[in-house]
C-alpha cells in the first residue's frame, strides 16, 4: 500500500466510512440488513454513537458537527484528506464502508463490488482500494448511468519477483545533466 504520513481528521475513518456509506440520496442513514451490532460497538470505541428509529439510524455526536466544527466541508463522497492518511486509517475507512454494505460480496468473480452513480465517487473508492493495493475494474453498463467498481486483493508477490537495489554510484551532476539533456533533447 501507498504510506502516507498520519493525518488528523475530523471523524474517525470508520464512522465516515459507515456514515458515507449507508447514506441514501436524501441524506439518510437506513439498517436494511446491516450488522448495527457491529457498527455500533466499532463506532462506540471511536466515541460516536448510534441511535435507531423506525430502520433510519442517526450518529450523535452528529458527524456533520463534526466536520462543521473542524471547519471542514460537510462530505458527500470520501474526502482527499482521508485517501491521503496512513495506511491504518484508509483501511478502517474501507472497513467501514464494507459493514455499511456499501462494498458487497461478488458473485461472478472472486472479490467484491460496488455501484454508484456518481463518477467522482467511484473513483475516490477506486483511490482508496488502489492505494491499499487492491486490483479494481470499473464498468458501465450501455443503458444504465450506473458504474461498477470490482475490487480484489492482489496476491503478495514471490520474494524472488520483488526489485530490490542492488548497487548506488555516485554520479558527478554535470555528467548527469549532460546525460538528461542528451537523452531527452534538453538544451
Amino acid at each position: 500500500p501507498l504510506r502516507y504520513a498520519p493525518v488528523d481528521l475530523p471523524v474517525p475513518p470508520y464512522v465516515l466510512g459507515v456514515w458515507i456509506g449507508s447514506m441514501t440520496k436524501s441524506g439518510r442513514h437506513w439498517v436494511r440488513g446491516k450488522d448495527m451490532e457491529k457498527i455500533s460497538k466499532t463506532c462506540r470505541r471511536y466515541g460516536f454513537f448510534i441511535t435507531q428509529n423506525r430502520g433510519e439510524f442517526f450518529f450523535r455526536p452528529s458527524v456533520r458537527e463534526s466536520f462543521t466544527f473542524a471547519g471542514a466541508p460537510i462530505p458527500d463522497k470520501i474526502p482527499h484528506s482521508y485517501l491521503e492518511s496512513d495506511v491504518e486509517s484508509r483501511e478502517m475507512l474501507l472497513e467501514g464502508l464494507i459493514d455499511s454494505q456499501d462494498a458487497l460480496p461478488s458473485l461472478e468473480r472472486p472479490g467484491w463490488y460496488t455501484v454508484q452513480d456518481s463518477w467522482l465517487s467511484i473513483k475516490r473508492k477506486q483511490e482508496l482500494l488502489e492505494g491499499l493495493g487492491y486490483n479494481t475494474s470499473v464498468t458501465k453498463r450501455a443503458n444504465r448511468d450506473r458504474f461498477t467498481l470490482n475490487f480484489r486483493k492482489k496476491a503478495t508477490p514471490h520474494p524472488k519477483n520483488r526489485r530490490v537495489v542492488t548497487k548506488i554510484s555516485k554520479i558527478r551532476s554535470e555528467e548527469h545533466t549532460s546525460e538528461l539533456q542528451s537523452r531527452f533533447g534538453i538544451s
